[in-house]
């Protein structure tokens, strides 16, 4: 499955696979085949972004007025999305003796070393909800994104709540994923953090950027909010 393949099978190893359409095999890349293994989170956002590029495009509309629109909404999608991981049990950290730790009684999502029933039993051991934090995060996020919308409209210019949710989510995420004994990893470090601080990166150049080059976004008093 995909969580238990990493950067390198879908980019080095294994980039492409044999996929039959209409009776013709053609080459298909092996990270997108998502029915074997889910999506992550960040192909879903990009891909999400370039639906809305093209969806305002076509129609002549202010895409980061729209972007900022989704936004909030996008990480209470997340929010509630995170508890699927719970029913799968999975996305879990290390041990813990916290009140709040969750049992993982399904072998098979076991994960070294934690699969040593021996020192740790499937009914007894339990481990950080790393999922949990995530929703708690994300789920507070919406409240602060929400509020900073309405609080500074007059200061706000278009595509300022989607560099919000760019540095919010990603600082989460880049904190979290350290919790992940699991996690994809790049040259050592877990892939998600790299495309994290990118992303935090990207958000906080959006804002400044459009600072030093007003005459190229909505002015604030033009915001949506305010009209």
């Amino acid at each position: 499955s995909g969580a238990s393949r990493g950067f390198s099978y879908y980019f080095i190893e294994q980039p492409f696979t044999t996929l039959t359409l209409f009776g013709v095999a053609i080459p298909f890349p092996t990270a997108l085949l998502i029915w074997e293994g889910g999506i992550g989170i960040f192909g879903a956002i990009i891909g999400g972004i370039v639906a809305v590029l093209i969806y305002s495009y076509r129609h002549q509309l202010n895409v980061w007025r729209w972007l900022d629109i989704l936004a909030p909404g996008v990480l209470l999608a997340q929010a509630i999305g995170r508890w699927g991981n719970y029913f799968n049990q999975e996305l879990y950290g290390p041990p813990t003796s916290l009140p709040w730790g969750i049992i993982i009684n399904n072998p098979n999502q076991r994960i070294p070393p934690y699969d040593d029933l021996t020192l740790y039993p499937l009914e007894t051991a339990i481990f950080h909800p790393v999922f949990l934090y995530e929703s708690i995060w994300n789920l507070i996020g919406f409240v602060v994104l929400m509020w900073v919308g309405r609080k500074y409209a007059s200061k706000l210019y278009d595509g300022d709540i989607l560099s919000l949710y760019l540095i919010w989510y990603s600082t989460g995420r880049l904190l979290i994923e350290s919790l992940r004994p699991d996690a994809w990893t790049l040259g050592g470090i877990p892939t998600a953090q790299i495309v994290s601080i990118i992303l935090i990166l990207i958000g906080a150049g959006l804002m400044v950027y459009r600072r030093r080059s007003p005459n190229l976004m909505t002015r604030p008093e033009t915001h949506p909010v305010n009209q």
